[in-house]
C-alpha cells in the first residue's frame, strides 16, 4: 500500500509515528522495512519487550474503569475466560473462527497464536 501511495502521489518521504505501544510498532516497522519507511517517531515507546508486562494491563484496566466503569472490566474478564475455555476444543475454536471471521483459521496448537489472539 505504501509503495502504491508513494508512486501515485509522487511522495519521496514516508514517516510513521506513534505513541506508547503504537510508537514501538512504528519503530519496529521502520527497522523491518527501511526501504519503504524513511523515518519513525516513537514517543513514549517501550523498547524492551516483556513477556508478561502486568503494569500495562493494570493501567489499561484502570483506564477502562475510569471511562466505562468497573462493570466493563468484569465483562472483559468474563469474555476472556470464555474464549480461553472455547480454545480448548475443536468445536470451540470453530465457533471462534465463525464469530471473529478469522483468516487464516485460528491454530491453537501454537501457544503464541493463543497468546496473541
Amino acid at each position: 500500500l505504501i509503495k502504491h501511495v508513494k508512486a501515485q502521489y509522487n511522495c519521496s518521504f514516508v514517516l510513521v509515528q506513534g505513541g506508547s505501544y503504537p510508537g514501538a510498532l512504528s519503530a519496529f516497522f521502520r527497522s523491518k522495512y527501511p526501504e519503504i519507511i524513511d523515518a519513525s517517531i516513537a514517543t513514549s515507546a517501550p523498547v524492551l519487550a516483556e513477556v508478561n508486562m502486568w503494569q500495562y494491563m493494570y493501567q489499561v484496566a484502570l483506564s477502562i474503569s475510569d471511562v466505562a466503569g468497573e462493570w466493563c472490566n468484569e465483562e472483559i474478564r468474563k469474555g476472556t475466560e470464555k474464549l480461553e475455555v472455547m480454545m480448548k476444543s475443536k468445536d470451540g475454536v470453530d465457533k471462534i473462527d465463525a464469530l471473529f471471521n478469522t483468516n487464516p483459521k485460528l491454530d491453537v496448537s501454537k501457544p503464541l497464536n493463543v497468546a496473541e489472539f
